[in-house]
């Protein structure tokens, strides 16, 4: 990941890489933030076993794009907590014996793990981690929590190299801005990103990632691309019949995360009649598994024979 940063910044530094309501960070503003964290995560890890493996509390995407980056050099293990009550954090970081917690909050002192303010990572130091420091490309774990929609969550291990495998074929597209309406503490967050940064575009990352937000973001930040929930996208078609200003138009509609019902599909061409509408399916524990642009709710049974050397392999079991 954070070769994707480099690229751009190489070429155009001040190319804005995320965008909020509160401001926009370049390129090369987060490639620096992101070498100073790895230089940090570095004295981390040679300091205590547990700054391999690091829970991180936060949720602006300015300070999360920049340490996962870092993560990815360096080969440590970050894994990104979704927005729960301080007890749930703690009972996160026991489940998943995470001795060190980095966060922008201040309300985890009940967590019996060493908490770590976000910004003495990605402020302060020397830029960059030693050579030495940089890890194999065999050895960049990355944790993704599943939505624990059947039972607590559960933590599933990937690799940044496995995971970037998924944008390679991405081109160049500066002028996209992509919306973030998933956690990026999700995989379908974390997919966006990653398509984002190969593609040298910029992230719109409205707080919270609520319809409303989203919405907004849409009308004052430029947003020409956006991925979201069909409940995501219900509640935002919602939202603007209710205030009656209208939807800019936008370039892709992304749905996935949840069944999507076919009346729903009308909606969205209705609203967006000039945007390419996707289907896409995955799951945290084994990524993605395409997209459908066909129009019809499901997947077509093409994804049955996708070739040997296809990542996730589908079948159908009658049971």
């Amino acid at each position: 990941m954070h070769e994707l940063l480099r690229r751009v910044a190489d070429v155009d530094p001040d190319r804005v890489a995320v965008v909020t309501h509160d401001g926009s960070w370049t390129y090369a503003q987060v490639l620096d933030a992101a070498e100073r964290a790895a230089s940090a995560l570095t004295d981390l890890a040679g300091d205590a076993q547990g700054g391999r493996r690091l829970g991180v509390v936060d949720f602006e995407a300015a300070d999360v794009v920049p340490l996962l980056a870092a993560a990815s050099l360096v080969g440590a293990e970050v894994c990104l907590y979704p927005p729960v009550e301080p007890d749930e954090v703690a009972d996160l970081a026991r489940r998943l014996d995470h001795e060190v917690l980095v966060t922008d909050r201040d309300d985890l002192d009940g967590a019996a793990a060493t908490v770590l303010d976000v910004r003495d990572l990605l402020d302060d130091g020397p830029r960059g981690p030693s050579a030495a420091a940089v890890a194999d490309a065999d050895t960049r774990p990355h944790l993704v929590l599943t939505t624990g929609t059947t039972g607590a969550p559960r933590g599933v291990r990937h690799d940044w190299e496995r995971l970037l495998r998924g944008v390679r074929r991405v081109g160049p597209a500066p002028e996209q801005r992509w919306l973030l309406a998933y956690g990026l503490h999700q995989f379908a967050g974390l997919q966006v990103l990653l398509h984002v940064l190969a593609a040298g575009a910029t992230l719109v990352a409205p707080a919270p990632r609520r319809p409303r937000e989203g919405l907004a973001a849409m009308r004052a930040l430029g947003v020409t691309h956006a991925s979201a929930t069909p409940t995501y996208w219900r509640f935002l078609l919602a939202e603007a019949r209710g205030d009656g200003l209208g939807l800019p138009p936008l370039e892709q509609v992304t749905m996935g995360g949840e069944a999507i019902p076919g009346p729903l599909l009308g909606d969205v061409h209705a609203a967006f009649p000039s945007a390419s509408v996707s289907q896409v399916y995955a799951a945290s524990e084994f990524g993605s598994t395409g997209s459908q642009r066909d129009d019809r709710p499901g997947l077509s049974t093409d994804v049955l024979d996708r070739g040997d050397d296809a990542d996730v392999d589908l079948r159908i079991v009658d049971g």
